[in-house]
Parts: structure tokens; C-alpha cells; sequence
């Protein structure tokens, strides 16, 4: 353990029995955070791991502004030994193994949440986006197709590599009239524990008849 690993150690377990701004823990453990409150999501280059839409500190109170999210290790011990953090954004690690349960805390100054409870890290490689098919009438009207998705499955519509469009499930076309006269569209699959990468590009060029 560096000396820096081994600072952040030693300050979450000082933070995890003093509490917030030094004041006593209640004895006993802390009540954690309902599982479901914690999402990962798979992405082709690792987990990406999103906490509540809401922090609470121990006492219950609303932490208000932006939150540091760590990621810590609590394999039956509690190590406070963080894996990843992130400011305002999910938790991204790259093909998690070797660990068998964690917690997701937020930090905001003086104030810290209450853990997660224990959850293990679950990576697996995501389904690819097939490629769609399109075309661009001559009044520069786009039409996108790609085969049915499975259920609960969203895709979000690529133009140029800028996101354009979210596609809600159960649809397989998007319409659109875009600007200029070619374009190159991509789709992404989004499932609820997944999120695939860019499909292959097809490029789309406006004929103009005469």
C-alpha cells in the first residue's frame, strides 16, 4: 500500500467512526442504503456505476450541490480502500474482477453519506448495435430502419458522432430532416443494465433531381 492509498484508508475509517465533522457514530452499524439505489451499467470499455439521484448523510439530511462518489472495497472487512471515484458523473471502471462486494459513499466537504449496501461488481460485454439502414429523399428528409430489439431496449440516434435522438422501446425507425446535404448516422443500444458501442456508420447523401 502507497502512502497515499493508505492516507485515503485511514481517512474513511476515521470518517466511518467519528462521523460527520467528528461527532460519535450511533453504536452498531450504519443502516445502508436500499441495493436497487445503485446501478451498473456495461459499457465495451468497463462498468460504469451510477449512485441515487439523492445523497442523505448519516443524520438524515439532504446533501445539497455537486457530490464526490467513491467507490470503496468491503470485502467482509471494511478497508476503506477506494477503487474509483468521480465528480458529478458515474463511477467508471475498466472490467472489474477480483473484488467481492463494494460500497458507493458521496462526499461533499464535511459531509459524507451513508454507504450502499454491499453489491458485486457484474461486468459483461454488451450486445453490438446492428447497422441501420436509411436514406435521404431529395427534400432532405431522413428515414432510419434496424431490426427489432429485444424488450426494454432504447437506442439513441448518432448524426455526424453528435447524439441527435432517443428512441424509446418497442420502435425500430427514426425520422428526421436534417440539415445539409450528407450525413453519417450511427445507433447505440441502451438496455437496463447495459450500453453498446457506436453501430457501424451509414452515410446518407441527398439526391437532387433536376
Amino acid at each position: 500500500m502507497t502512502g497515499r492509498q493508505g492516507a485515503v484508508a485511514f481517512t474513511a475509517l476515521f470518517v466511518w467512526g467519528c462521523g460527520v465533522a467528528g461527532r460519535p457514530m450511533p453504536p452498531g452499524p450504519l443502516p445502508p442504503s436500499p441495493p436497487n439505489d445503485v446501478r451498473q451499467i456495461s459499457t465495451p470499455e468497463g462498468l460504469e456505476i451510477y449512485g441515487p439521484r439523492q445523497h442523505r448523510d448519516v443524520d438524515g439530511e439532504l446533501i445539497e450541490g455537486p457530490v464526490e462518489l467513491r467507490l470503496m472495497v468491503d470485502d467482509g472487512v471494511w478497508t476503506g480502500r477506494t477503487l474509483a471515484r468521480a465528480v458529478n458523473g458515474p463511477v467508471r471502471l475498466t472490467r472489474p474482477i477480483g473484488h467481492n462486494a463494494v460500497r458507493l459513499i458521496a462526499y461533499r466537504g464535511r459531509s459524507v453519506s451513508r454507504p450502499s449496501a454491499p453489491f458485486t461488481l457484474s461486468w459483461s460485454a454488451p450486445p453490438p448495435a446492428p447497422t441501420p439502414i436509411g436514406f435521404m429523399d431529395d427534400g432532405g428528409r431522413i428515414r432510419l430502419m434496424w431490426p427489432p430489439l429485444d424488450e426494454g431496449v432504447a437506442v439513441t440516434v448518432l448524426r455526424d458522432g453528435e447524439a441527435v435522438a432517443k428512441v424509446e422501446p418497442g420502435s425500430n425507425a427514426f425520422t428526421e430532416r436534417a440539415p445539409g446535404a450528407r450525413h453519417e448516422y450511427q445507433i447505440i443500444l441502451r438496455g437496463e443494465t447495459f450500453r453498446s458501442g457506436p453501430s457501424a456508420a451509414v452515410h446518407l447523401t441527398r439526391v437532387i433531381t433536376p
